[in-house]
């Protein structure tokens, strides 16, 4: 069984939704503050009836409702591709034997070139093979879109809290008004 509501009129053009409970008692108007007496319960049936959805405040879909949707979309999404950035497994070891027969193999002047041009500056420290020079090159490039992506996720994620914000601020301005906008 439903329960008949009543619209009480106030002073400042508001309408306030009662039902038989609220008679001969007094209520706040929403609108203005000001403290209204109810009929007694015999008159109630002077006052205007509410319709189903009078009394109640109608929640719209916002742009801060939006906001927040599509920055917590693009959090997630943005949260997941990073992770599949992530760096190729490293090289195999390396084969010294393999290389000292390159190196047997390699010119002297060629290798007092590279000692003169790089090898000294290192310290005398061996240089990469291309397989690591591989390796190093991919695992930077994934480093740097995962970070990317992390970056992106988190400036999603603060236009959510700020769309989810604005939603909180517009709803208890509705509320300070007495759901009038």
């Amino acid at each position: 069984m439903s329960v008949k509501t009543y619209l009480l009129p106030c002073e400042c053009s508001g309408e306030l939704a009662i039902t038989a409970a609220d008679a001969g008692g007094t209520v706040a108007c929403p609108r203005c503050g000001r403290r209204i007496d109810v009929p007694k319960l015999r008159n109630l049936g002077n006052l205007r009836e509410a319709s189903a959805t009078a009394g109640q405040v109608r929640r719209r879909w916002t742009v801060g409702h939006t906001t927040v949707l599509v920055g917590l979309l693009l959090a997630g999404t943005a949260g997941l591709v990073s992770r599949l950035f992530q760096p190729p497994p490293p090289p195999s070891r390396v084969d010294l034997e393999d290389l000292r027969r390159k190196l047997a193999a390699t010119p002297s002047a060629n290798i007092y070139g590279l000692w003169a041009t790089e090898l000294r500056q290192r310290g005398i420290a061996p240089l990469p093979t291309r397989e690591e020079e591989v390796y190093r090159g991919k695992a930077s490039a994934a480093a740097v879109w995962r970070h990317r992506l992390e970056y992106a996720a988190a400036g999603a994620l603060a236009l959510a809290m700020t769309g989810a914000l604005a939603v909180v601020l517009r709803s208890a301005a509705e509320r300070s008004r007495g759901g009038q906008l």
